[in-house]
């Protein structure tokens, strides 16, 4: 794996080299992936992106699935579940309580709590009516 961190500051075309150079890896048959990391965004603010590139395997969905221990995998239907619930596309909560199922790391009646918070906050700061997801 080769990884490169791209740092300037917004505007520059930091996000932009890394995506390119994704595209890049990925137009020669490697597996890339890029991303940004920011504050705010604004001209001038301070930006870092990431490339991280591979050479692809010879490994299969089915092989990977073979190797998995019982209780290691969870299929979770995340974006049915959320139509049906939320009433819109949003996978985010159903995974969440798809992984506090699998690890146990964190409990679903706090990850319950944190979504009824931050859907709670953002009603009041009015998020909902400009059609931001509320969760």
């Amino acid at each position: 794996m080769f990884q490169v961190r791209i740092h300037g500051r917004g505007g520059q075309g930091v996000v932009t080299a890394a995506e390119l150079l994704s595209v890049a890896a990925f137009t020669e048959g490697r597996y890339a992936q890029a991303f940004p990391s920011f504050g705010s965004e604004r001209m001038g603010a301070p930006v870092v992106s990431f490339n991280s590139t591979r050479e692809p395997r010879d490994l299969g969905l089915d092989d990977y699935l073979a190797r998995m221990s019982a209780g290691h995998l969870l299929v979770v239907p995340a974006t049915q579940l959320a139509l049906e619930h939320l009433g819109r596309p949003l996978p985010g909560a159903p995974l969440l309580g798809g992984f506090a199922a699998l690890t146990g790391q964190v409990g679903l009646d706090s990850v319950v709590a944190a979504i009824g918070r931050t859907v709670l906050r953002r009603r009041r700061r009015g998020q909902h009516r400009r059609g931001l997801p509320l969760c």
